[in-house]
């Protein structure tokens, strides 16, 4: 299991002004014709044509996707179900839960509080969670025992590490030998749902190995949980709150946050894996290792007091496009801004010198496609994108103006590189 989840973690990565304005906060989209917005309609077809024919063929239950070229939404379509057994149809006001595309508007957080001279990306993280100052990088592990051998670090952990995910943090999930040492120390991979809040557990993971020493590597982990505490320390307020204050709500994105009103759960879509290839099953009760085991058939979802920095976020395609728009516009939407260009900048490029994910780079919050790396699928350079756990896919696309956003509720899923490669493809395809 761990093998296929370090796998199905790489195949998403790859594939997958410090003030706001005084108007209102429903903020929307304009809707442009295609043509006239320098994308082929008929391309846009092919987009449907392939995301309806992977719901026939049994692949995913169904799907919400939106492209928005130049300001405006191109393409915005909803294809199969929501939920299955009930007959919900798939709308594209469903609600996804997002998983780790909750991390990059966690890292924007993060660089505002920057740019308000809260924090400097340069300060250690002991600085605000005094427990780091003693961080150490593993040596070796019984596993017998779970007993560990460390060394002290040369470098000390700062928040430039923990934005570009360079700090030696890892998730237990990937990694066998800190999986054992997370578990034995309680630290769980993800959003949990006992009471916990990532007060007690980040000091915590500070007591517990890094797989390297900071700055060397790249390596996919709790980097991101570890800035939703330190957003905390640093602005006074949980970092749900904080989203809601000066993220959400100015730029109006109403179906975003880690607790969903009650009113509006209905619109949550039904998860599904995939037990075999063009197979689809209901997931009753998710199980991930190292978090929590949820009912998914309850009629009401437990509230969450857990709020990683790195997932646990349920929102719209919609809000979605809004929050990547406020990227690519340099910090402003619709009129609204909530952090400078220079901000905009540090999410946009690079941060990390040598070090590579893959053939690319990686800026504060996104993987970046570099002029010499993965440029498959009629990629251009300078593409930011991630994605979440539950099959969520997004990118933007400097050189085109443009950001797109797929999501589906898939988890675990067999036909993830071949949906997000297909998707992608057609996309591109359909720009003049």
């Amino acid at each position: 299991m761990k093998r296929f989840l370090s796998t199905l973690l790489l195949l998403i990565v790859i594939y997958g002004c410090s003030t706001t304005s005084d108007q209102p906060s429903h903020l929307s989209f304009d809707t442009a014709d295609p043509a006239e917005a320098g994308v082929y309609a008929d391309s846009l077809q092919a987009v449907t044509e392939f995301l309806q024919a992977a719901v026939d063929s049994n692949k995913i239950p169904g799907a919400v996707a939106m492209i928005v070229k130049d300001g405006a939404i191109v393409y915005n379509q909803a294809v199969g179900m929501a939920d299955i057994e009930e007959g919900e149809d798939m709308e594209t006001d469903h609600i996804f839960r997002l998983a780790s595309m909750t991390k990059p508007v966690t890292s924007v957080a993060v660089l505002m509080l920057a740019e308000w001279d809260s924090l400097s990306v340069n300060d250690p993280v002991a600085d605000y969670i005094p427990e780091f100052s003693d961080i150490r990088v593993l040596g070796s592990v019984d596993m017998a025992d779970t007993t560990w051998s460390s060394e002290p670090v040369d470098t000390p952990v700062t928040i430039h590490h923990l934005l570009t995910h360079t700090s030696g943090i890892a998730y237990g999930f990937i990694d066998e030998q800190l999986g054992a040492i997370y578990t034995k120390g309680n630290v769980p991979d993800g959003t949990v749902m006992d009471g916990r809040t990532i007060a007690e557990t980040m000091p915590a993971l500070a007591d517990l190995p890094l797989k390297h020493e900071p700055g060397i590597n790249w390596t996919y982990g709790l980097s991101t949980d570890v800035l939703g505490r330190v957003v905390e320390i640093a602005s006074g307020k949980p970092l749900d709150q904080f989203f809601l204050d000066e993220i959400f709500e100015p730029l109006g994105m109403d179906s975003t946050g880690f607790n969903i009103p009650a009113e509006m759960q209905d619109e949550i879509v039904a998860l599904y894996r995939n037990p075999d290839e063009n197979t689809l099953s209901r997931v009753s009760r998710l199980s991930i290792e190292g978090s929590d085991s949820l009912d998914m058939d309850s009629e009401q979802l437990p509230e969450i007091t857990y709020f990683s920095g790195g997932s646990g976020l349920m929102g719209t395609v919609q809000d979605y496009q809004v929050f990547l728009q406020t990227i690519l516009n340099g910090g402003a939407f619709g009129g609204t801004r909530i952090f400078s260009d220079e901000t905009a900048q540090w999410l946009m490029e690079s941060q990390i010198d040598d070090i590579r994910l893959g053939r690319d780079g990686f800026s504060y919050g996104f993987c970046v496609t570099l002029p010499d790396g993965e440029l498959i699928n009629m990629r251009q350079p300078g593409r930011l994108q991630w994605g979440g756990l539950f099959q969520t896919h997004f990118w933007i696309d400097p050189a085109r103006n443009s950001s797109v956003v797929l999501m589906t509720q898939v988890f675990p899923s067999e036909h993830q590189e071949e949906l997000y490669n297909g998707f992608e493809q057609r996309v591109n395809s359909a720009y003049k």
